[in-house]
């Protein structure tokens, strides 16, 4: 009896492992590979680089396919080399039954990639995942470059030929409003990284607190609005904020910076850098309360590690976890009420090591039910058929 081979998927991504700070994307396209790597055989196409980074990696050819760490076949690619040519022997190398888009705008890694198979009449499946580009938030930043490529691709025919893989309910209905003739949208849930060992006991005392904040420095990420209601209200005991993140933005960065210089003596703001994925869990044991006032996540990884590994979050409500403070998780607040988030840190300052156990034994217990909650493998077995 011959084993049926499996099905081919082509993944273009900007970023890959080992790659780490472009944040989220770069963990949804990984766990893809990983989880179902038994099921399909994946061939990911990426830059050798990481984002904003200068050096390619270290060791890792450029020139021949690279066996990732979970099955998966890598060509890391020098910006000039990833061209219409290269796309096309890619394409006759692989011989894909499904082509996979990493990212919504991305000049190199999907519209190019498109135009291309457009030109070879490519007839397999085509997935496209957003990756959270067309929710409100991400649309304010460079709105006019953004609102040209929608009517250009719109008008290129592509959304009435592919799938749509949307994350949450909230992108699906992105999808629908911006491509009402899309083929198919697919909702797939990410796949989410849980903490192995998420019971590691954090001392909390009264009147003192460790907040975390790991995301990249960017203004949709929301940084300095946390820094700013800490600067403008009072707060009473001892607070500490580390940062974790590539400074996307350089001026948004020393804007951060300039608002926690001006902080109360009292708190203390200390900005770390990027943080490789694999340190993210052991860092967060280290905090109480995850921080993260987005203006918008289609899922948000860090989010989800936060409270797998027992640690509660504060976020905004542009998200898709909601029910976070009646199952002591967390808090999900309206950026228009920032008030509640400065209650919200003096209920965490206020705990005891006792009350504080039970609202982290509530964010382990909230990942875990949505894990419990969710089909996901079969989910994206829809999105690849």
């Amino acid at each position: 009896m011959t084993n049926t081979p499996k099905r081919k998927i082509l993944l273009f991504a900007d970023w890959y492992y080992p790659a780490f700070k472009a944040g989220g994307p770069v963990q949804s396209c990984h766990n893809i590979a990983k989880m179902l790597g038994h099921q399909y055989q994946f061939y990911v196409v990426t830059s050798d680089r990481d984002l904003g980074d200068t050096q390619p990696y270290a060791g890792i050819s450029t020139t021949d396919w690279v066996d990732g760490n979970d099955g998966e076949k890598i060509r890391y690619l020098y910006r000039n080399t990833m061209n219409p040519g290269t796309v096309r022997k890619i394409m006759h190398e692989v011989q894909p039954d499904v082509i996979y888009f990493n990212s919504m705008f991305s000049l190199l890694y999907t519209l190019m990639p498109l135009w291309v198979l457009q030109r070879m009449r490519f007839g397999g499946r085509v997935v496209l995942a957003p990756r959270g580009m067309l929710h409100a938030g991400a649309l304010m930043r460079k709105s006019v470059k953004k609102t040209i490529f929608l009517r250009t691709f719109w008008l290129s025919g592509w959304p009435g030929k592919m799938v749509f893989h949307a994350t949450d309910a909230q992108e699906q209905k992105d999808v629908k409003r911006y491509f009402r003739r899309s083929k198919q949208v697919v909702l797939a849930e990410n796949i989410p990284n849980t903490d192995p060992d998420p019971l590691t006991l954090r001392e909390k005392e009264k009147d003192t607190l460790r907040l975390v904040f790991i995301s990249r420095l960017h203004a949709k990420k929301n940084l300095h609005l946390l820094l700013e209601l800490l600067r403008q209200h009072s707060l009473q005991g001892s607070l500490s904020l580390d940062v974790y993140g590539e400074a996307e933005d350089p001026e948004y960065e020393r804007k951060c910076r300039q608002t926690a210089a001006g902080l109360p003596g009292n708190i203390t703001v200390t900005f770390r850098g990027p943080l490789p994925h694999n340190l993210v869990f052991g860092t967060l044991h280290q905090y109480h309360l995850f921080v993260l006032p987005t203006l918008g996540e289609n899922f948000g990884h860090a989010i989800f590690e936060a409270l797998s590994s027992g640690t509660p979050v504060l976020i905004s409500d542009k998200t898709p976890w909601s029910g976070l403070a009646a199952r002591k998780a967390g808090w999900e607040i309206p950026l228009k009420l920032p008030e509640q988030y400065l209650q919200a840190i003096r209920e965490m300052l206020a705990m005891d090591q006792q009350e504080y156990r039970e609202w982290s034994a509530g964010a382990l217990a909230f990942s875990r039910h949505f894990l419990e909650s969710v089909d996901i493998i079969s989910k994206y077995r829809i999105l690849f058929q």
